[in-house]
């Protein structure tokens, strides 16, 4: 057990570092507080535990190189946690089996996790609420694999953020419950841009203020497949997320609900031209019987161009689905072979 944060008119506490392994490395049933970690190895943490009980954590921060916690299986209860940065690690931040009352990261404090050079936020298997006020987590490593990582949690939530983070796919949710806001959401050569995969909740990119085309909401381009996967994925809004040089559809959707697309631009696909490449494509053939979206998909003032086949494609077997295209939406300049509708719905 740690000393309480010294009163002194808000400073922060004498730092901790490592020069060989995690700053602090706890056993079971610990309450850690008045604790600011600096640097350790890319491949250690600020805190760590496995196995570790009850942890009360309280006025805690992490600065510097290294991980800021790795916690697996035990319950945990947080207060008053200060910022999480990271300017280089193997991982960022781990957490993985976490139970009790969660953790909360509340304004004004900062997860930032930078320069990482495999994944930056990894969270699994938590029965508790995870939830963060702001989250950035960006890398130019071309080594990393995805910024943020989630699955099997009971829920995920962040107010803003921005993930930037190049060859990488920026986003992989699976099986979780979310309420996940983000203001941009960027990459460069990533597979996918966003893969969301049995996601209940809501998950909203937002961009800027206004109803400009500005790419406030990021940028999604030179991916090899699918800018944006969704698979039972519900409560998807894209505000201002730009897309382009896309390898297959800006956006491949299957048995969603509920998907809206607003003041954006989405175009220069650079796939292979071939029937059945559609820019938006929401298509339940490929599962016989099945919606591949239900509920509401709206677009709103989002121009197309440059496209294969069909911009807008929805084909459902199933299900009910009410359609809203609003403000200006343009399809223009499909392929000139295979090339055939602006919206084909059935």
């Amino acid at each position: 057990q740690y000393a309480a944060i010294p009163p002194v008119n808000g400073a922060l506490p004498t730092p901790i570092s490592s020069s060989s392994g995690s700053a602090i490395t706890i056993a079971t049933n610990n309450t850690v507080r008045g604790i600011h970690c600096l640097d350790t190895p890319a491949a250690s943490f600020g805190l760590a535990g496995n196995n570790f009980g009850t942890l009360n954590l309280g006025e805690f921060s992490v600065s510097g190189s290294g991980g800021t916690l790795s916690l697996r299986n035990g319950n945990l209860a947080t207060s008053s946690i200060g910022d999480l940065r990271s300017t280089e690690s193997i991982t960022g931040l781990i957490l993985d089996a976490i139970q009790g009352s969660g953790f909360t990261l509340a304004n004004p404090s900062v997860l930032d996790i930078a320069g990482f050079i495999s994944t930056g936020v990894d969270i699994r298997n938590c029965t508790a609420p995870i939830a963060f006020d702001v989250a950035n987590i960006s890398t130019t490593e071309t080594s990393a694999t995805v910024g943020l990582f989630a699955a099997g949690n009971s829920s995920l939530m962040t107010n803003s953020g921005v993930i930037n983070t190049g060859l990488a796919i920026a986003v992989d949710i699976d099986t979780s419950g979310l309420g996940i806001n983000l203001t941009s959401v960027s990459v460069d050569g990533a597979n996918h841009g966003i893969d969301l995969r049995s996601t209940t909740g809501t998950f909203v990119v937002n961009g800027g203020s206004g109803t400009v085309q500005d790419g406030s909401g990021g940028i999604i381009q030179n991916t090899v497949s699918d800018g944006i996967f969704l698979e039972s994925a519900a409560g998807v809004t894209l505000r201002k997320l730009n897309m382009n040089g896309v390898g297959r559809s800006a956006v491949r959707g299957r048995q969603c609900s509920n998907f809206t697309y607003e003041n954006a631009i989405l175009g220069s696909f650079s796939g292979t031209p071939a029937p059945g490449l559609h820019a938006l494509d929401f298509d339940s053939t490929d599962n016989s019987g099945q919606a591949a979206i239900t509920g509401t998909l709206a677009l709103n003032n989002v121009d197309i161009s440059g496209f294969v086949d069909t911009g807008l494609f929805v084909h459902n077997e199933s299900g009910s689905l009410t359609a809203q295209i609003s403000n200006d939406c343009d399809f223009i300049d499909n392929d000139d072979t295979f090339g055939r509708f602006g919206i084909y719905a059935e």
